[in-house]
């Protein structure tokens, strides 16, 4: 028996023996030097291993193994027939990365990649898609190395401060030059659409920017609309329905219970540490009886007296008070904004010429009442070359916008972040009567605002004679702004690889 098993275990090793073989070999680059941790792979498995420092690889292969192959970063891949050899050597190539055809947008016209020497950063239309951005250079921002943009104000519409050369002067404007389809623009950026843009390039040396002097001392944004492309003519639209709401949620607040009890706390405190130096017993009752009186909270949201709210020893809401109101102000005052855009356009392009017509549409609301931005734009362009030796062309665009703003001259009365974390919750955003039931304003056939006055509910201890609701609606800024631009070029081709192209007008 033992015989047996000794027999039929020798016969396993010499079948697993003769199923594999082992290959050696080394990998080398075009001057011969060797090549390390470069991959060795037979072809259709997952059997493979890497070069060592000198090149060299050793690697168990199936019987069945017909082809290695060899790769190495930065190289391209080889595939080595292995036949009946032990050994199987191989040289890789350095990838080569055609740029030629890469084209760079300068001042004065294009470029190849290899034939620039500047510094630029050039973003297409397939990375601006990705972005719910009003404003092209909100979208500059993380797309573009080497340039700081900061917010323009937070406001729909704005633009998006940028600084390409940091601070250059304490006086002088410290922002880029910006260039529409080769001229020079002094328009509103945010009237561009989107959907019309197809590359944005940022210049930031002076050498790529000396066509424009002294005026791009702080760097270059070359905007490029789209035209039409050779085919069939192309109709595309486009409607993106989005919400905006803060990203950071807000401090969280007592309610009003909290706040009735923590005031009374503060009165009895001044009471016994002040100028009266009352014990806290006698503090305390008398906190009680003025919580709600003319010179401390005035308003009373609960439906017993006010010297009846709180317990004069333990400080704590009377158990039988329930609550009339408790209004909130961030309801009030922010909200869920809806942002609505809409683009359609037309393009096509045949042997001799190209043209691309476009309309779009713009709503944005702001998560602020009483601000938004909305747009109307369109755009036409038509390039044609009549003859072998002349180009020409024209871009014409409008955009008519408004933009709804408030003042915030006041910071107590107008900036809602102040106005909503100070004023308390007991203080409501509507008249209330005595069973806490909403007042109709019969002038306007809503629900009466309450300013804090006394010939309403009290003179509100805080920014009295103030509703922060009333005052953004009634305080609108609104812009209603109209931006067109046209421009042409014609380009003149004579003897072989001469051009003139006055500048475009």
């Amino acid at each position: 028996m033992k015989k047996i098993v000794l027999f039929t275990m020798f016969s396993l090793l010499v079948f697993v023996s003769l199923a594999q073989r082992t290959i050696t070999g080394k990998v080398t680059d075009e001057k011969g030097s060797p090549i390390p941790s470069a991959s060795v792979q037979v072809k259709g498995s997952q059997v493979g291993t890497s070069t060592r420092v000198d090149g060299t690889y050793s690697l168990t292969i199936p019987a069945d193994a017909r082809t290695l192959v060899f790769s190495s970063i930065g190289t391209d891949l080889v595939e080595v027939s292995i036949g009946s050899n032990s050994s199987v050597n191989a040289q890789l190539s350095r990838a080569i990365q055609e740029l030629a055809a890469v084209v760079v947008q300068i001042p004065y016209g294009t470029v190849k990649k290899t034939a620039f020497t500047g510094s630029e950063t050039t973003v297409t239309s397939k990375s601006l898609e990705k972005q719910q951005v009003t404003s092209v250079t909100k979208a500059l921002e993380g797309l573009v190395p080497g340039i700081i943009a900061t917010n323009g104000g937070g406001v729909p519409g704005a633009n998006a401060a940028i600084r390409i050369r940091g601070i250059g002067s304490v006086n002088a404007s410290s922002a880029p030059l910006y260039v529409l389809n080769g001229v020079p623009y002094d328009g509103i950026i945010s009237s561009i659409s989107m959907d019309d843009i197809e590359t944005v390039t940022v210049l930031k040396d002076a050498a790529a920017a000396a066509l424009y002097g002294s005026r791009a001392a702080n760097g270059v944004i070359m905007i490029n609309t789209k035209k039409g492309k050779k085919g069939k003519t192309s109709l595309t639209a486009s409607l993106r329905q989005s919400y905006l709401n803060r990203g950071i949620p807000e401090y969280d607040r007592v309610d009003s219970k909290d706040y009735y009890e923590l005031m009374w706390e503060a009165i009895r405190n001044s009471l016994v540490y002040g100028p009266s130096n009352l014990s806290f017993t006698a503090a305390g009752q008398q906190a009680s009886n003025e919580l709600t009186d003319a010179n401390h909270l005035v308003y009373n949201a609960y439906n017993v007296p006010g010297n009846q709210l709180i317990n004069p020893v333990t400080g704590k809401i009377n158990p039988n008070a329930s609550l009339l109101w408790e209004d909130s102000w961030e309801d009030a005052i922010y909200r869920v904004a809806p942002r609505t855009n809409a683009n359609i356009n037309l393009s096509g392009a045949g042997e001799k010429s190209d043209y691309f017509l476009s309309v779009g549409y713009l709503d944005e609301k702001g998560t602020t009442v009483a601000s938004g931005f909305k747009r109307y734009n369109a755009r036409v362009a038509v390039n044609a070359s009549p003859f072998s030796w002349l180009n020409t062309g024209i871009n014409i665009d409008g955009a008519f916008t408004r933009q709804d703003n408030y003042t915030t001259q006041s910071t107590a009365n107008l900036n809602p972040f102040f106005y909503t974390r100070q004023i308390g919750p007991i203080y409501p955003v509507y008249r209330r009567d005595a069973s806490g039931n909403k007042i109709m304003d019969p002038s306007t056939g809503d629900f009466a605002l309450d300013w804090g006055r006394p010939d309403q509910m009290g003179a509100r201890p805080f920014a009295g004679g103030s509703n922060l609701l009333g005052l953004l609606l009634l305080n609108e800024r609104s812009a209603n702004l109209f931006n067109g631009n046209a421009n042409g070029f014609m380009e003149f081709k004579f003897l072989k690889d001469f051009s003139l192209k006055p500048l475009s007008a």
